[in-house]
């Protein structure tokens, strides 16, 4: 039985030996090792001397700006774009009862 498709192309997964083989025949200098830039564990880091409740309080604040960066979004989308963007909005209010919750130190009924 013969098939309609052929097989799929054979994928080459060169080693570093086969990299430097091809550069050494056409007489090409070494490959360098690629630059690695150490990325920062956050772009933003906190004072140590802010309360529990300060950073709170600014992560509800954070989350009412975002809140209403996605309410101004939704205005302009229509069809999934739009329905991506009110997801995003029940996650941010999502978080910000969390952080309602902790700030006003009340369990949250679930």
């Amino acid at each position: 039985m013969s098939k309609i498709t052929p097989d799929p192309p054979v994928t080459l997964n060169p080693t570093d030996a086969d990299i430097e083989r091809i550069f050494a025949h056409y007489n090409l200098p070494p490959a360098e090792p690629p630059i690695r830039y150490k990325l920062p564990e956050s772009l933003y880091q906190i004072r140590v001397d802010v309360r529990a409740e300060e950073s709170l309080v600014t992560a509800y604040e954070l989350l009412e700006a975002a809140a209403a960066t996605a309410y101004e979004a939704v205005e302009n989308l229509s069809g999934s774009n739009r329905k991506v963007v009110l997801g995003v909005v029940h996650l941010i209010e999502m978080a910000r009862a969390f952080v309602d919750s902790a700030v006003n130190e009340r369990p949250m009924n679930g």
